[in-house]
């Protein structure tokens, strides 16, 4: 009879500590969710060169938020002159200030970008578009609603842009010599977006 007890007291006392590691286990998930968060955002707006002449430029984010700091993947499409950029960087924001549920960001991000030249196919040249480093600076402020948030973001992108172009065989005979450019762009970009949290 006091081995039949103490098997139900043992089977009694571990029922009740599997039963709390489980809730300790179900809390601890739902505080995970809480703090960390799928976000996304889609801007556009201008880029803008030294002489304030604008071209387009267009971006999504789709990440992770966590308190008060978020990491994500951004994938973008620029104009820069007669090239068109589409980079793909990691990007990194923080936020510093908090205005009631608004916050003020600063957001970093750096990554590889694939251009394609508008000229990239004529009767005349043959190009060869390689891509660049792709890095960027900024700071947004975050309008946070009920169901997504609205931003507004200024900053600083720079692109660098590699490419060979060659005339056709029949242009000048063969051997057609190549031209190798180099060269980085530099660009104010202003953009506002949404995006759901």
């Amino acid at each position: 009879m006091l081995a039949a007890k103490q098997a139900m007291l043992a089977c009694l006392f571990s029922f009740v500590a599997l039963n709390a590691h489980s809730q300790s286990d179900s809390l601890h998930v739902d505080t995970l969710a809480r703090k960390a968060r799928y976000f996304n955002q889609i801007m556009a707006g201008g880029l803008f060169d030294k002489d304030g002449v604008p071209s387009f430029s267009l971006a999504t984010v789709h990440g992770i938020r966590k308190e008060m700091g978020s990491l994500g993947i951004g994938l973008s499409y620029d104009i820069y002159e007669s090239m068109k950029v589409f980079p793909v960087t990691l990007i990194g924001s923080i936020d510093v200030i908090k205005v009631g549920e608004n916050r003020l960001f600063l957001q970093f991000g750096g990554g590889y970008a694939w251009l394609r030249h508008e000229e990239y196919i004529n009767e005349f040249m043959i190009w060869d578009v390689k891509g660049g480093l792709a890095l960027q600076s900024a700071f947004g402020y975050r309008i946070t609603t009920e169901k997504l948030n609205v931003y507004i973001l200024a900053g600083y992108k720079y692109q660098e842009i590699a490419y060979e172009q060659a005339p056709r065989w029949w242009i000048w005979g063969p051997p057609s010599g190549s031209t190798s450019v180099e060269r980085q762009s530099q660009r104010v970009v202003i953009q506002v977006g949404f995006g759901f949290h």
